[in-house]
């Protein structure tokens, strides 16, 4: 069996889409009492949920490399860095587009996607 989508995921994204904060850290509150992790969390603008989101999606997905989607999505250049508490990684956008290979761009006559 292979899921398409786990029960936190789908939490992670209505905490994301919440319309205000104290809604989204129900959700993570949710998330984190599943996983027996009783420490409170506070959010009280919008820039907070979103770390907090990354955070809790970071260790939901540790090691599957679905992260990088993440990042890539929300286009973020700084990213905490998992191999140095406190630590984060500079990202450049356009490191987000992975080149074409070079039968496509046989096929399209150019490099442009």
């Amino acid at each position: 069996m292979i899921p398409l989508i786990r029960l936190s995921e789908a939490y992670l994204i209505a905490a994301e889409c919440a319309a205000t904060p104290e809604e989204a850290l129900e959700y993570l509150v949710a998330i984190r009492e599943h996983r027996n992790c009783h420490m409170p969390i506070m959010a009280t603008s919008s820039d907070e949920v979103r770390e907090l989101v990354t955070k809790e999606f970071a260790r939901e997905v540790i090691g599957e490399g679905q992260l990088f989607f993440y990042y890539k999505r929300l286009n973020l250049t700084t990213f905490f860095n998992g191999s140095e508490i406190g630590g984060t990684y500079e990202m450049l956008t356009d490191n987000y587009k992975w080149p074409l290979p070079d039968v496509e761009v046989d096929k399209r006559g150019s490099t442009n996607n």
